[in-house]
């Protein structure tokens, strides 16, 4: 099953939510913060902003996968 993704014009909030409750997401993602970093992520990634919020996590340390700080996933 994949991970969800905003349906057309859906809201970040709305979106943020619905991937926050997510049966799915709260497996594969069991903390609360990393699941949060993956679904803002995503909800970016399909609005076309990821690329700028890379750089800057970038900038920051913050693993572009994860969001975690420092990295643990390995990415």
């Amino acid at each position: 099953m994949p991970l969800p993704s905003p349906k057309g014009k859906q809201k970040e909030g709305g979106f943020v939510s619905s991937c926050m409750s997510s049966e799915k997401m709260k497996k594969e993602y069991p903390d609360e913060k990393q699941r949060a970093a993956v679904c803002y992520s995503r909800w970016k990634k399909s609005k076309g902003v990821l690329e700028i919020d890379l750089i800057n996590q970038a900038e920051e340390g913050i693993c572009p996968e994860c969001g975690c700080l420092p990295c643990v996933c390995g990415s």
